[in-house]
Protein backbone atom coordinates (compact mmCIF):
# COMPACT_ATOMS: atom_id res chain seq x y z
CA UNK A 1 0.00 0.00 0.00
CA UNK A 2 2.77 2.44 0.94
CA UNK A 3 4.60 1.70 -2.31
CA UNK A 4 1.42 2.37 -4.28
CA UNK A 5 0.91 5.71 -2.49
CA UNK A 6 4.54 6.63 -3.14
CA UNK A 7 4.18 5.93 -6.87
CA UNK A 8 1.00 8.05 -7.09
CA UNK A 9 2.65 10.83 -5.14
CA UNK A 10 5.74 10.96 -7.34
CA UNK A 11 3.65 10.87 -10.51
CA UNK A 12 1.40 13.66 -9.16
CA UNK A 13 4.38 15.88 -8.30
CA UNK A 14 6.05 15.20 -11.66
CA UNK A 15 2.87 16.15 -13.53
CA UNK A 16 2.60 19.33 -11.50
CA UNK A 17 6.17 20.35 -12.32
CA UNK A 18 5.17 20.27 -15.98
CA UNK A 19 2.02 22.33 -15.32
CA UNK A 20 3.36 24.84 -12.80
CA UNK A 21 3.16 27.76 -15.20
CA UNK A 22 -0.49 27.00 -15.97
CA UNK A 23 -1.37 27.21 -12.28
CA UNK A 24 0.55 30.47 -11.99
CA UNK A 25 -1.46 31.96 -14.86
CA UNK A 26 -4.68 30.62 -13.36
CA UNK A 27 -3.99 32.19 -9.95
CA UNK A 28 -3.22 35.53 -11.63
CA UNK A 29 -6.45 35.30 -13.62
CA UNK A 30 -8.58 34.56 -10.55
CA UNK A 31 -6.95 37.46 -8.68
CA UNK A 32 -7.68 39.85 -11.54
CA UNK A 33 -11.34 38.80 -11.60
CA UNK A 34 -11.67 39.58 -7.90
CA UNK A 35 -9.74 42.85 -8.12
CA UNK A 36 -11.83 44.06 -11.07
CA UNK A 37 -15.03 43.34 -9.14
CA UNK A 38 -13.69 45.12 -6.05
CA UNK A 39 -12.82 48.16 -8.16
CA UNK A 40 -16.26 48.30 -9.78
CA UNK A 41 -17.95 48.15 -6.36
CA UNK A 42 -15.41 50.57 -4.90
CA UNK A 43 -14.45 48.23 -2.05
CA UNK A 44 -11.05 49.12 -0.65
CA UNK A 45 -8.75 46.36 0.60
CA UNK A 46 -5.28 46.40 2.13
CA UNK A 47 -3.54 44.24 -0.48
CA UNK A 48 -3.88 41.04 -2.48
CA UNK A 49 -1.61 38.43 -4.05
CA UNK A 50 -1.64 35.32 -6.20
CA UNK A 51 0.72 32.37 -6.22
CA UNK A 52 1.21 28.89 -7.57
CA UNK A 53 2.42 26.24 -5.15
CA UNK A 54 6.12 25.51 -5.51
CA UNK A 55 6.96 21.89 -6.31
CA UNK A 56 9.07 21.77 -3.13
CA UNK A 57 6.15 22.92 -1.00
CA UNK A 58 3.86 20.46 -2.75
CA UNK A 59 6.21 17.59 -2.04
CA UNK A 60 6.27 18.47 1.67
CA UNK A 61 2.48 18.64 1.74
CA UNK A 62 2.12 15.30 -0.03
CA UNK A 63 4.36 13.66 2.60
CA UNK A 64 2.54 15.20 5.55
CA UNK A 65 1.55 12.80 8.33
CA UNK A 66 -1.05 12.96 11.09
CA UNK A 67 -1.95 10.80 14.06
CA UNK A 68 -4.84 8.38 13.69
CA UNK A 69 -7.24 7.35 16.48
CA UNK A 70 -4.74 4.78 17.71
CA UNK A 71 -1.94 7.30 17.98
CA UNK A 72 -0.10 6.03 14.93
CA UNK A 73 1.33 8.33 12.27
CA UNK A 74 -0.36 7.90 8.89
CA UNK A 75 -0.28 9.75 5.56
CA UNK A 76 -2.66 12.70 5.54
CA UNK A 77 -3.07 12.48 1.75
CA UNK A 78 -3.32 9.37 -0.38
CA UNK A 79 -5.57 10.47 -3.28
CA UNK A 80 -3.49 13.53 -4.14
CA UNK A 81 -5.35 14.72 -7.25
CA UNK A 82 -8.68 15.01 -5.45
CA UNK A 83 -7.48 15.93 -1.95
CA UNK A 84 -4.97 18.72 -2.67
CA UNK A 85 -6.80 21.80 -3.91
CA UNK A 86 -4.45 24.72 -3.34
CA UNK A 87 -2.07 24.36 -6.28
CA UNK A 88 -3.28 27.81 -7.31
CA UNK A 89 -3.88 30.28 -4.52
CA UNK A 90 -5.13 33.84 -4.04
CA UNK A 91 -5.01 35.92 -0.88
CA UNK A 92 -7.24 38.94 -0.28
CA UNK A 93 -6.34 40.98 2.81
CA UNK A 94 -8.83 43.48 4.23
CA UNK A 95 -8.50 46.18 6.85
CA UNK A 96 -11.62 45.24 8.82
CA UNK A 97 -13.61 42.13 9.68
CA UNK A 98 -16.74 43.63 8.12
CA UNK A 99 -14.92 43.92 4.79
CA UNK A 100 -14.48 40.14 4.70
CA UNK A 101 -18.23 39.78 4.15
CA UNK A 102 -18.12 42.13 1.15
CA UNK A 103 -15.24 40.22 -0.43
CA UNK A 104 -16.89 36.86 0.31
CA UNK A 105 -20.09 37.90 -1.50
CA UNK A 106 -18.07 38.82 -4.58
CA UNK A 107 -16.29 35.45 -4.55
CA UNK A 108 -19.58 33.59 -4.27
CA UNK A 109 -20.99 35.55 -7.21
CA UNK A 110 -17.97 35.19 -9.47
CA UNK A 111 -17.05 31.54 -8.97
CA UNK A 112 -18.44 28.08 -8.41
CA UNK A 113 -17.66 27.57 -4.73
CA UNK A 114 -17.05 24.02 -3.51
CA UNK A 115 -18.92 24.46 -0.25
CA UNK A 116 -17.83 21.15 1.28
CA UNK A 117 -14.19 22.27 1.10
CA UNK A 118 -14.71 25.94 2.00
CA UNK A 119 -15.56 27.81 5.15
CA UNK A 120 -14.55 30.00 8.04
CA UNK A 121 -11.67 28.48 9.98
CA UNK A 122 -13.15 29.97 13.15
CA UNK A 123 -16.37 28.02 12.59
CA UNK A 124 -14.37 24.83 12.05
CA UNK A 125 -12.61 25.30 15.39
CA UNK A 126 -15.85 25.39 17.34
CA UNK A 127 -17.04 27.85 19.97
CA UNK A 128 -14.89 26.39 22.74
CA UNK A 129 -11.53 26.62 20.95
CA UNK A 130 -9.15 29.34 19.84
CA UNK A 131 -6.84 29.20 16.88
CA UNK A 132 -5.83 30.38 13.45
CA UNK A 133 -8.42 32.54 11.71
CA UNK A 134 -9.22 32.96 8.02
CA UNK A 135 -12.00 32.38 5.51
CA UNK A 136 -11.03 29.89 2.83
CA UNK A 137 -12.80 29.18 -0.44
CA UNK A 138 -12.08 26.42 -2.93
CA UNK A 139 -13.43 27.68 -6.24
CA UNK A 140 -13.64 26.84 -9.93
CA UNK A 141 -14.54 29.06 -12.87
CA UNK A 142 -18.20 29.01 -13.82
CA UNK A 143 -18.75 27.61 -17.30
CA UNK A 144 -20.34 30.88 -18.47
CA UNK A 145 -17.26 32.90 -17.42
CA UNK A 146 -14.79 30.84 -19.43
CA UNK A 147 -13.74 32.94 -22.41
CA UNK A 148 -11.29 32.51 -25.26
CA UNK A 149 -7.82 31.94 -23.90
CA UNK A 150 -8.98 30.57 -20.55
CA UNK A 151 -10.25 27.16 -21.66
CA UNK A 152 -7.27 25.43 -20.03
CA UNK A 153 -8.50 26.66 -16.63
CA UNK A 154 -11.81 24.79 -16.87
CA UNK A 155 -12.33 22.53 -13.86
CA UNK A 156 -9.14 23.62 -12.06
CA UNK A 157 -9.52 24.40 -8.37
CA UNK A 158 -8.12 27.50 -6.71
CA UNK A 159 -7.94 28.35 -3.03
CA UNK A 160 -8.92 31.91 -2.09
CA UNK A 161 -8.05 33.08 1.43
CA UNK A 162 -9.77 36.15 2.83
CA UNK A 163 -8.41 37.60 6.05
CA UNK A 164 -7.73 40.87 7.86
CA UNK A 165 -4.35 42.56 8.08
CA UNK A 166 -3.93 41.28 11.63
CA UNK A 167 -4.87 37.74 10.66
CA UNK A 168 -2.43 37.89 7.77
CA UNK A 169 0.36 39.10 10.05
CA UNK A 170 -0.36 36.13 12.33
CA UNK A 171 -0.28 33.72 9.41
CA UNK A 172 2.96 35.13 8.05
CA UNK A 173 4.71 34.84 11.41
CA UNK A 174 3.35 31.59 12.79
CA UNK A 175 1.85 29.46 10.03
CA UNK A 176 5.11 28.02 8.72
CA UNK A 177 6.48 27.56 12.23
CA UNK A 178 3.39 25.61 13.27
CA UNK A 179 3.27 23.67 10.02
CA UNK A 180 6.90 22.57 10.24
CA UNK A 181 6.59 21.55 13.88
CA UNK A 182 3.05 20.18 13.88
CA UNK A 183 3.97 16.66 14.93
CA UNK A 184 6.10 17.89 17.81
CA UNK A 185 3.44 20.40 18.89
CA UNK A 186 0.85 17.66 19.25
CA UNK A 187 2.60 16.60 22.44
CA UNK A 188 3.42 20.13 23.61
CA UNK A 189 0.29 21.30 25.42
CA UNK A 190 2.05 24.28 26.93
CA UNK A 191 3.23 25.62 23.57
CA UNK A 192 -0.16 25.02 22.00
CA UNK A 193 -1.90 26.82 24.86
CA UNK A 194 0.33 29.89 24.55
CA UNK A 195 -0.14 29.91 20.77
CA UNK A 196 -3.91 29.66 21.06
CA UNK A 197 -4.10 32.36 23.73
CA UNK A 198 -2.15 34.75 21.53
CA UNK A 199 -4.37 33.93 18.57
CA UNK A 200 -7.43 34.58 20.73
CA UNK A 201 -6.09 38.00 21.69
CA UNK A 202 -5.59 38.74 18.02
CA UNK A 203 -9.19 37.80 17.29
CA UNK A 204 -10.41 40.03 20.11
CA UNK A 205 -8.31 42.94 18.82
CA UNK A 206 -9.81 42.57 15.36
CA UNK A 207 -13.32 42.76 16.84
CA UNK A 208 -12.35 45.78 18.94
CA UNK A 209 -10.88 47.63 15.95
CA UNK A 210 -13.95 46.82 13.86
CA UNK A 211 -16.23 48.17 16.60
CA UNK A 212 -14.17 51.32 17.12
CA UNK A 213 -14.21 52.14 13.42
CA UNK A 214 -18.01 51.83 13.43
CA UNK A 215 -18.25 54.22 16.38
CA UNK A 216 -15.96 56.75 14.69
CA UNK A 217 -17.99 56.48 11.48
CA UNK A 218 -21.22 57.02 13.42
CA UNK A 219 -19.76 60.10 15.13
CA UNK A 220 -18.63 61.50 11.81
CA UNK A 221 -22.10 60.91 10.37
CA UNK A 222 -23.73 62.76 13.29
CA UNK A 223 -21.32 65.68 12.86
CA UNK A 224 -21.97 65.80 9.12
CA UNK A 225 -25.74 65.84 9.69
CA UNK A 226 -25.42 68.71 12.18
CA UNK A 227 -23.24 70.76 9.83
CA UNK A 228 -25.56 70.04 6.93
CA UNK A 229 -28.62 71.32 8.82
CA UNK A 230 -26.75 74.53 9.61
CA UNK A 231 -25.98 75.27 5.96
CA UNK A 232 -29.20 74.28 4.16
CA UNK A 233 -30.99 77.63 4.59
CA UNK A 234 -28.04 79.70 3.42
CA UNK A 235 -28.18 81.43 0.02
CA UNK A 236 -26.26 80.22 -3.00
CA UNK A 237 -22.81 81.79 -2.93
CA UNK A 238 -19.46 80.51 -4.04
CA UNK A 239 -18.31 79.95 -0.44
CA UNK A 240 -21.58 78.32 0.68
CA UNK A 241 -21.63 75.87 -2.24
CA UNK A 242 -18.05 74.81 -1.55
CA UNK A 243 -18.85 74.35 2.16
CA UNK A 244 -21.93 72.33 1.23
CA UNK A 245 -19.97 69.88 -0.94
CA UNK A 246 -17.34 69.59 1.79
CA UNK A 247 -20.02 68.54 4.29
CA UNK A 248 -22.40 66.64 2.02
CA UNK A 249 -19.95 64.70 -0.16
CA UNK A 250 -16.78 64.93 1.94
CA UNK A 251 -15.08 66.68 -0.97
CA UNK A 252 -13.00 69.84 -0.77
CA UNK A 253 -13.64 71.36 -4.17
CA UNK A 254 -12.90 74.52 -6.14
CA UNK A 255 -14.73 76.39 -8.89
CA UNK A 256 -13.27 76.68 -12.36
CA UNK A 257 -15.84 79.25 -13.50
CA UNK A 258 -18.31 80.20 -10.78
CA UNK A 259 -20.08 82.90 -12.83
CA UNK A 260 -21.09 80.34 -15.47
CA UNK A 261 -22.36 77.88 -12.86
CA UNK A 262 -24.19 80.66 -10.99
CA UNK A 263 -26.11 81.45 -14.18
CA UNK A 264 -27.04 77.77 -14.57
CA UNK A 265 -28.26 77.53 -10.98
CA UNK A 266 -30.50 80.58 -11.48
CA UNK A 267 -31.86 79.01 -14.66
CA UNK A 268 -32.88 75.95 -12.62
CA UNK A 269 -34.41 78.13 -9.86
CA UNK A 270 -31.80 77.14 -7.29
CA UNK A 271 -31.53 80.03 -4.82
CA UNK A 272 -30.65 78.31 -1.54
CA UNK A 273 -28.41 75.42 -0.58
CA UNK A 274 -31.59 73.51 0.30
CA UNK A 275 -32.61 73.72 -3.37
CA UNK A 276 -29.25 72.28 -4.41
CA UNK A 277 -29.74 69.52 -1.84
CA UNK A 278 -33.12 68.65 -3.39
CA UNK A 279 -31.57 68.41 -6.87
CA UNK A 280 -28.77 66.20 -5.54
CA UNK A 281 -31.26 63.89 -3.80
CA UNK A 282 -33.48 63.70 -6.88
CA UNK A 283 -30.47 62.64 -8.95
CA UNK A 284 -29.78 59.68 -6.61
CA UNK A 285 -26.10 60.18 -7.44
CA UNK A 286 -24.71 61.25 -4.07
CA UNK A 287 -23.22 57.87 -3.21
CA UNK A 288 -21.45 57.63 -6.56
CA UNK A 289 -20.26 61.23 -6.35
CA UNK A 290 -18.70 60.61 -2.93
CA UNK A 291 -16.41 57.97 -4.39
CA UNK A 292 -16.00 59.46 -7.88
CA UNK A 293 -12.56 60.95 -8.63
CA UNK A 294 -10.71 62.68 -5.82
CA UNK A 295 -10.05 65.81 -7.89
CA UNK A 296 -13.55 66.90 -8.89
CA UNK A 297 -14.47 70.57 -9.39
CA UNK A 298 -17.68 72.04 -8.04
CA UNK A 299 -18.53 73.02 -11.64
CA UNK A 300 -18.50 69.37 -12.69
CA UNK A 301 -20.51 68.14 -9.70
CA UNK A 302 -23.24 70.70 -10.34
CA UNK A 303 -23.26 70.04 -14.08
CA UNK A 304 -23.63 66.29 -13.54
CA UNK A 305 -26.56 66.54 -11.14
CA UNK A 306 -28.31 69.18 -13.30
CA UNK A 307 -27.95 66.97 -16.38
CA UNK A 308 -29.45 64.03 -14.48
CA UNK A 309 -32.22 66.27 -13.11
CA UNK A 310 -33.25 67.72 -16.51
CA UNK A 311 -30.89 67.04 -19.38
CA UNK A 312 -33.13 68.75 -21.95
CA UNK A 313 -33.18 71.98 -19.99
CA UNK A 314 -29.45 71.79 -19.33
CA UNK A 315 -28.41 71.23 -22.94
CA UNK A 316 -30.85 73.84 -24.26
CA UNK A 317 -29.20 76.33 -21.94
CA UNK A 318 -25.58 75.48 -22.78
CA UNK A 319 -26.21 74.41 -26.38
CA UNK A 320 -23.28 72.77 -28.11
CA UNK A 321 -20.78 74.97 -26.27
CA UNK A 322 -19.60 72.20 -23.96
CA UNK A 323 -17.61 69.03 -24.45
CA UNK A 324 -18.34 66.12 -22.09
CA UNK A 325 -15.49 63.84 -21.11
CA UNK A 326 -15.70 60.09 -21.64
CA UNK A 327 -15.59 59.67 -17.83
CA UNK A 328 -18.61 61.95 -17.41
CA UNK A 329 -20.52 60.03 -20.08
CA UNK A 330 -19.76 56.77 -18.25
CA UNK A 331 -20.95 58.34 -14.99
CA UNK A 332 -24.18 59.70 -16.48
CA UNK A 333 -25.04 56.46 -18.28
CA UNK A 334 -26.04 54.94 -14.94
CA UNK A 335 -28.80 57.53 -14.56
CA UNK A 336 -30.00 58.68 -18.02
CA UNK A 337 -29.63 57.81 -21.69
CA UNK A 338 -26.80 60.30 -22.10
CA UNK A 339 -25.72 58.99 -25.51
CA UNK A 340 -29.15 59.76 -26.92
CA UNK A 341 -29.10 63.25 -25.43
CA UNK A 342 -25.57 63.93 -26.66
CA UNK A 343 -26.60 63.02 -30.19
CA UNK A 344 -29.78 65.07 -29.94
CA UNK A 345 -27.97 68.24 -28.88
CA UNK A 346 -24.74 67.59 -30.82
CA UNK A 347 -22.67 67.44 -27.65
CA UNK A 348 -19.25 65.87 -28.09
CA UNK A 349 -16.94 63.96 -25.81
CA UNK A 350 -13.38 65.07 -25.14
CA UNK A 351 -11.94 62.88 -27.92
CA UNK A 352 -14.08 64.71 -30.43
CA UNK A 353 -16.54 61.91 -31.23
CA UNK A 354 -20.22 61.98 -30.41
CA UNK A 355 -21.47 60.36 -27.26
Amino acid sequence: MQDEVKVRRERFIADYRNDTNKYKNYADYVLKMVQDALKVRQIEIAYASAREKTPESLEKKCKKQVKDNNGNFVNKYTDFRSEIMDLAGVRIVTYLLDDIDHVSKIIQELFEVLEEHSGNKLDLLGADRIGYLSVHYIVKLKDETIIAGTEEFKGIKCEIQVRTVLEDAWAQIFHDRQYKNELEMIDSDRLLRRTNLLSGNLELLDYQINGLVKEYDNLNQVERSRNLRNILEKPITKENVLSYFDVRLSKKTVFYNYERIESLLKEFGIKKIRDLESVLKDSHSEEKLETYQKLLTADKIISLILIINDSNKFFKKVGDSIIISKESCDFLEEFIDIKKQCNKYKVKILSGGKC
